[in-house]
């Protein structure tokens, strides 16, 4: 794994005490995670309103783990009967779901408590609800006080909260504004410089449909009968709100003369996704890149909350997998660090430069608002749910190098910017039901037409490394160059000491640099460029689209990195579908040493990028796999073939799935119950965007 500190290991041990809930006397359950760690060495400075409204969220323990394990290795064994036999959303929930009686007793709860419930997840695994700080102290034991720390004003409870013991409650989420996702900052950069060199190889801004010829994606497979979704936050307008991200994408669509995607927007948080649009510029990148990898799908589906606390986080992802309906693959272009007892030890650690760039001696604001998370233990079992339900949430691996952003030291890279120190993997991306996905700098090569790869190498600050506290999925076992142990368990228990420990990214592609290589988009209304490994992860999103669809099957291929795997294991199939990136380093060091992209799989580049012709033709060999088309100078085609119909507008609340249907499913389960170069300046995980 990537090298821990002395300091941090020292303080290891007093971090992971009291993670875990603990019954108290009263029966009930003391919540030991769900406190940030030194808030009592913070002075509040007041407290808000009685009636200040809060969202409080419940992750809720599934009944029989076990069985879904056994599910899972038996829908992914080729050579099992139940192979590609995948549930959906309400057969998942009658054989593995909450139990009614549980669910209805958590709610109860809630509701006596004053409490609006507004979502409950179809398998009864989140509950979320609405009310005021003065019902919220009250029902969960706690005082949730205004402090002060890296330049702002926060909340956050005072002590951890607690909850009535034998509802299998696993995390509350909601209790603290300091603690949440970010997606990359934004700052205006003069466009990739478009510039060929002797070595036969050109820089510049790529459009989707030079990216169809770079990756080879083939002309007869555009997205048809797929639907994709982009977990994200705000207002995303209409078509008529210029500059909206909703118009972004119909004027996307029309300059590329692309067909025009139906779309829905999920307002998860009680019907509200809020009005704010400061991250539009992010879900403006994850549709250019969707989309322009697969441009004729048949729905693109918004899940959107109000914001990337962990409460609204949990809600997107349980929005999704509660859906019927829901996409067979989404992007998630934001991250926190996963959850672990180093993340305690951080926190009470003095005169780290916070996310704000702020020196403080407090015992929160030193380490940025991203670090450790209330989230990971809901969304981990959710994952899994996703991947028996044939999903896939492809993630960003971040832009920070091995290190997860937590204490951060902008300027001290060459550029500006440098790999982060705190040696975690980033979350939801280092989940082990998530595709955490690297990213690339891609040359063409000045004597190809249509485009082809000149150069590509791994960029310098892309995510990756071995998570110290996940054990790696099945899926990453005997996989070369993946030998990261584990250092303890997310609750600083020794049960993972020594175990194989999850490592990422798991694939990659182009993410740009910004002054050399880009992307081209719309955003705010202008033709503009962004890259990060915010741009790689949809990418692959709408070029595994193209790949579901050449499968032929409606189940699809089920969750993404079986499949990525088993052919990188092969030798003969992985020198077939993936172009394996050899050249570049994203940090050091690795548990192989420096790390340093290598042949196969790697914690620079993953197995690296798709040739997606030939990839859809090992998923589905009757089908004739044509080369794309040629796209002079990157001229807009209608890769749909098709006349553009109407866009399909509004607005879709998520309904409370407190009561569960039992009707069957598509499968009833039975028995198993490089170096570093040409990087503008910007700050900590960001999306490079020229204007």
């Amino acid at each position: 794994m990537r090298a821990i500190t002395g300091a941090l290991a020292l303080a290891l041990g007093g971090a992971a005490a009291g993670t875990l809930p603990t019954a108290a006397a009263t029966g009930s359950v003391v919540m030991s995670a769900n406190v940030l760690a030194g808030i009592d060495r913070l002075t509040a400075v007041g407290q808000p309103a009685a009636s200040t409204p809060m969202t409080i969220a419940l992750g809720v323990a599934r009944p029989n783990p076990v069985a879904e394990q056994a599910a899972l290795h038996a829908m992914y064994d080729p050579a099992g009967p139940l192979y590609h036999q995948f549930l959906d959303v309400a057969s998942f929930a009658q054989r593995f779901g909450v139990p009614q009686q549980r669910r209805d007793a958590i709610t109860s709860w809630l509701r006596g408590g004053g409490l609006h419930v507004f979502l409950v997840s179809a398998s009864g695994d989140l509950v979320e609800a609405g009310g005021t700080a003065s019902q919220v102290n009250a029902l969960f034991a706690t005082t949730v006080r205004t402090y002060h720390a890296g330049g702002r004003d926060f909340l956050a409870n005072d002590r951890a909260p607690s909850v009535p013991a034998g509802l299998g409650i696993t995390t509350v989420m909601g209790l603290n504004t300091w603690q949440h996702a970010s997606v990359p900052q934004r700052t205006a950069a003069p466009a990739a410089t478009a510039r060929c060199y002797p070595t036969n190889f050109c820089t510049g801004v790529w459009t989707a449909e030079q990216m169809w010829s770079l990756y080879d994606l083939p002309a007869q497979l555009t997205g048809r009968g797929q639907r994709i979704a982009i977990l994200g936050t705000g207002d995303a307008g209409s078509a008529s709100t210029p500059g909206s991200v909703i118009a972004d994408l119909r004027q996307y669509e029309s300059e590329h003369h692309f067909p025009l995607v139906p779309y829905t927007v999920h307002c998860v948080m009680g019907g509200d996704c809020g009005t704010d649009t400061s991250n539009a510029g992010e879900w403006d990148l994850d549709q250019s890149a969707s989309i322009g990898m697969a441009p004729s799908v048949d729905h693109l589906d918004y899940y959107f909350a109000k914001d990337l606390t962990d409460s609204n986080q949990a809600a997107m992802i349980g929005g999704w997998l509660s859906d019927p309906q829901g996409p067979l693959q989404a992007n998630a272009s934001f991250s926190e660090c996963e959850q672990g007892p180093y993340n305690a030890a951080l926190y009470a650690a003095p005169g780290n430069v916070d996310g704000d760039g702020g020196l403080h001696n407090g015992p929160v604001g030193p380490t940025g608002h991203q670090l450790g998370d209330n989230l990971e233990a809901y969304a981990e079992p959710a994952l899994l749910s996703g991947a028996l339900m044939g999903r896939t949430l492809f993630s960003s691996a971040g832009d920070t190098g091995t290190g997860c952003t937590a204490v951060v030291a902008d300027g001290i890279g060459p550029n500006g910017i440098g790999p982060e120190p705190y040696p975690t993997n980033p979350y939801p991306a280092g989940s082990r039901y998530a595709v955490a996905v690297g990213g690339t700098v891609l040359y063409r090569d000045s004597t190809a037409d249509p485009y082809k790869r000149g150069l590509e190498y791994a960029w310098p600050y892309t995510g990756g490394g071995s998570s110290p506290f996940l054990t790696a999925p099945d899926y990453q076992k005997n996989v070369p160059n993946l030998t990261g142990t584990c250092v303890t368990d997310e609750n600083g228990g020794t049960g993972a000491t020594g175990q194989l420990c999850r490592g990422v990214p798991d694939v990659a592609a182009m993410s740009g640099d910004i002054l050399s290589n880009g992307y081209a988009i719309v955003s705010g209304g202008a033709d503009t460029s962004s890259g990060g490994t915010s741009l790689s992860s949809p990418l692959w999103m709408g070029m595994w689209a193209r790949i579901q669809q050449a499968s032929g099957s409606p189940g699809g291929l089920g969750f993404a990195n079986y499949t990525f795997y088993a052919a990188g294991k092969d030798p003969v199939r992985y020198g077939n579908n993936f172009f394996d990136v050899t050249v570049g380093s994203n940090g050091a060091p690795c548990p192989s040493g420096p790390c340093i992209a290598q042949k196969g799989w790697d914690y620079v580049s993953g197995w690296g990028v798709p040739d997606v012709a030939r990839f859809a033709a090992d998923v589905a060999p009757k089908h004739t796999v044509a080369a794309p088309d040629a796209v002079p100078g990157g001229a807009g085609q209608n890769a749909g073939g098709g006349t553009p119909g109407p866009p399909q507008t509004g607005i879709l609340n998520l309904p409370n799935t407190s009561a569960v249907t039992s009707a069957a499913g598509r499968a009833t389960l039975a028995a198993v119950a490089v170096a570093g170069l040409l990087v503008t300046a910007v700050r900590r995980r960001r999306s490079r965007t020229s204007r």
